[in-house]
């Protein structure tokens, strides 16, 4: 694998002693030849960054990945490339989304990818595109501001530093993912209690995640078994709210008062021994 990648020390001295790669560094088309390419959507594991390549090309480059084995340009786009980290995950996003509403961050408020201790955050348009740059919150020590607000710098806990272009939103969404975080952590430490089962969640690194310790009490407040329940019966509503919505149902919606209560009642037998 080692020689179908880049490391990152390497990466570095492609621009000499610089403290800070930047996201213009990789938008040179001389840097072609010294980065491997991967013509197939990859089994991508764990990464850093996944930034779009936006210099035409004949060589078909479309983002350059960022890993901790190192580095590659693919011919796959970003969305393409996170979907498929995504297949690998247990939930899918209507995990992510369900987890928005059971918070009760305003659904016009877009999101990212997480999944406990692994938080992967789009900086650049939406996340369904597929020209968004997407970091690895999980591997980042801390962000600092740069001069120009459009931009962060995103100090990793392997002391590598990128400077990438943010939304105008960022400072509100990252509260947003890692209370999200939180919580996931904290559902999974109450479901393991249901299970007899003592469960520990170690970070592998000291990330940014933590740094949020007042949310992290408040959420661990809030989360008990109840609020359990409350979120599994949030993605029932989900569900009818999406039955009811389809076009074949809308004449017996109109004539029924109320379809929603006779779904519930389906979906509750579910929890009970008859």
């Amino acid at each position: 694998m080692s020689e179908t990648l880049i490391s990152i020390a390497d990466l570095y001295q492609l621009w000499g002693a610089h403290w800070c790669l930047r996201k213009e560094d990789f938008q040179v088309s001389r840097i072609q030849q010294h980065i491997p390419i991967h013509h197939h959507r990859e089994l991508l594991g764990d990464f850093y960054a996944l930034l779009t390549y936006q210099v035409k090309n004949s060589l078909g480059i479309k983002s350059l990945v960022l890993m901790p084995e190192g580095a590659f340009f693919s011919t796959c786009s970003t969305k393409d490339l996170i979907q498929e980290r995504m297949s690998q995950r247990v939930l899918d996003a209507s995990g992510d989304r369900q987890l928005r509403d059971f918070l009760c961050v305003p659904s016009n408020r877009e999101l990212s990818s997480c999944f406990g201790d692994s938080v992967m955050m789009h900086l650049s348009g939406v996340s369904s595109s597929h020209c968004a740059d997407w970091i690895a919150l999980h591997h980042i020590a801390d962000i600092v501001p740069s001069n120009n607000q459009g931009e962060r710098y995103f100090i990793y806990c392997n002391q590598m530093i990128l400077c990438l272009p943010v939304q105008e939103n960022f400072n509100r969404r990252l509260l947003d993912v890692t209370m999200m975080s939180t919580c996931t952590i904290l559902a999974l430490n109450c479901l393991g209690q249901q299970l007899n089962l003592k469960v520990t969640v170690e970070r592998s690194h000291y990330n940014i995640l933590q740094q949020a310790d007042y949310q992290y009490q408040f959420l661990q407040r809030r989360i008990n078994t109840a609020e359990l329940i409350r979120f599994r019966q949030s993605w029932e509503d989900n569900l009818v709210a999406k039955v009811l919505a389809h076009p074949e149902l809308a004449e017996s919606v109109a004539v029924f008062d109320d379809c929603p209560a006779f779904f519930r009642s389906y979906l509750q037998r579910q929890h009970n021994l008859n």
